[in-house]
């Protein structure tokens, strides 16, 4: 009965949390199901470095879709946010009402047809843990600081039975969790008689999914126009009311992360590993039998994150084979490769708790990196640079992210002067500046519910524990550059991994579950 059970389980679960729900709340174990549902039960399992007990030891399809992150730690966070902004009161020591809307669910084209892929706002998430589309549309609502005490409110959609035929149970349906977060639970359509009652004495603070996309500016304070349609029609405010930024406070909040928040790195940058790595070896005993496309490459990387647990792909994936490995954001990922062609691959997954991977690995189709011994050279000082950063960020206690990057271009500089890659006499110091061109990019970006996390933040921080980034030189000899020579141009490969400091203040490469050097792969 139990391998019965196990079987229609397996090809029926809707969602992470309903596998968890039925597998981990009863006293089932592995040793109950057959051995062949066992096996498949355990076959991502993938070893976890722990920082402390609470960690967890093995990545399994279970483990992978469970959440780390408590409702107590999600209560934490409401109070710590609360303190923040009464500590960086705007208008004398009002009260404040904290508005933080979740992403609405796109839809295909003009049609009705909502879209598979569904990405939720991450600061809605920070402060409810809600990564699903039943979440979309909804508010949170904090009202308190400056001696009140704290009220968290959901509001959501509750929609009609016809709407729930179509697209399926609510938020109500999550009610228990809800009710472990927030004090109350209400429709949507409630949240105007909040703002009636509330507003006129209060700060009104709103999340940047609050606001219109194209408002790009830095401004600390906004007018009712600058509010997207949907929450502006829902508030019905006053024309003159000033809108508070609430997402740049938030982000100092969220930028270091706590040990649950690095169990979920831990976990999710194994499943990317995991994903890249089996991609890697499927390329190489592919392209013995037939041709590949970019396409399948990058199919074969999301199929590995998702059967490993990722919830979703991180972000559209990068798959560029020959020339095209030096077009940093190229995504078409439909050309056919050629049989020693190189590939670059840069690519990332979500975990159930809406933490993400950022990997990226450039590798010979075929697997032989004696085909070219200009870009097996090339790749292992690539990689030796990368090494040579991962070690500064470990030996000096006051690195950034931006002097990262500028031991980046000089280390770069003196790899393209090794290899006389210019057909032009440079001196170190000009090269340090080509270096800049032929890498456009940075180094680094801060990494977590967001791929480019806590964009308010300034990279000039210094890094402390808790901090989770990446470290990812590359080298792109596009045919347009002029002052390299002719054997370099068409090149361009990428090597980044993410780095965790951790609470002990040690440094983890998070992603060395996926070899980069050719001896290793």
């Amino acid at each position: 009965m139990i391998n019965l059970f196990a079987k229609r389980l397996l090809l029926s679960v809707q969602s992470p949390h309903e596998l968890a729900k039925h597998l981990m709340s009863s006293s089932t174990t592995f040793s109950q199901f057959s051995p062949e549902i066992s096996t498949i039960l355990k076959s991502t399992a993938v070893e976890c470095p722990a920082e402390d007990q609470n960690s967890v030891p093995q990545l399994t399809p279970i483990s992978a879709m469970s959440s780390l992150i408590t409702s107590e730690e999600i209560r934490e966070r409401h109070q710590n946010l609360m303190k923040l902004i009464d500590k960086n009161s705007y208008v004398g020591h009002k009260p404040s009402i904290i508005l933080v809307s979740a992403s609405s669910r796109p839809h295909l084209a003009d049609t009705r047809i909502p879209c598979t892929h569904f990405k939720q706002n991450s600061d809605f998430i920070y402060l409810t843990g809600l990564t699903t589309s039943q979440s979309a549309d909804c508010v949170l609502a904090l009202i308190g600081g400056h001696g009140e005490p704290l009220e968290s409110i959901m509001f959501a959609p509750f929609g009609e039975q016809m709407k729930q035929l179509w697209d399926g149970s609510d938020l109500r349906e999550q009610s228990p969790w809800i009710n472990s977060i927030c004090n109350d639970f209400r429709d949507i359509s409630k949240l105007k008689d909040l703002m009636s009652t509330h507003s006129p004495s209060r700060q009104l603070f709103v999340s940047k999914s609050g606001f219109n996309q194209t408002n790009g500016n830095t401004n600390s304070s906004e007018s009712c126009d600058k509010l997207n349609p949907i929450l502006r029609n829902l508030l019905n405010l006053n024309s003159k009311t000033a809108i508070l930024k609430m997402s740049p406070l938030l982000e100092q909040l969220r930028l270091s992360k706590s040990k649950a928040e690095c169990n979920a790195m831990r976990r999710v940058c194994s499943i990317g590993s995991l994903a890249m790595a089996n991609t890697m070896g499927w390329t190489n005993s592919l392209s013995q039998n037939t041709i590949v496309n970019e396409a399948h490459i990058a199919a074969k990387f999301e199929f590995e994150c998702r059967f490993n647990g990722a919830r979703n792909i991180s972000f559209p994936i990068v798959c560029g084979s020959g020339q095209r490995s030096t077009i940093i954001h190229y995504g078409n990922n439909n050309q056919f490769c050629s049989p020693n062609d190189w590939v670059m691959i840069d690519g990332g997954c979500e975990d159930v708790d809406g933490y993400n991977s950022d990997i990226t690995r450039s590798w010979p189709i075929n697997g032989d990196f004696g085909v070219s011994r200009l870009r097996r050279d090339l790749h292992e000082a690539l990689c030796e640079v990368q090494s040579e950063l991962i070690s500064a960020v470990s030996n000096d206690s006051m690195m950034t992210l931006d002097l990262l990057f500028k031991l980046m271009c000089t280390l770069l500089s003196k790899v393209l002067l090794d290899f006389n890659a210019f057909n032009i006499t440079v001196s170190p110091q000009e090269a340090i500046s080509l270096a800049y061109r032929l890498c456009p990019h940075h180094v680094s970006h801060y990494l977590g519910l967001d791929v480019h996390d806590c964009p308010s933040i300034p990279r000039n921080f210094t890094l402390k524990p808790g901090y989770c980034f990446t470290v990812e030189p590359g080298l792109y000899f596009h045919k347009s550059h002029a002052m390299i020579k002719p054997e370099f141009q068409g090149i361009g490969m990428r090597v980044e991994d993410d780095v965790l400091m951790n609470h002990s203040g040690r440094v983890e490469i998070l992603t060395t579950g996926c070899p980069h050097k050719p001896n290793l792969i």
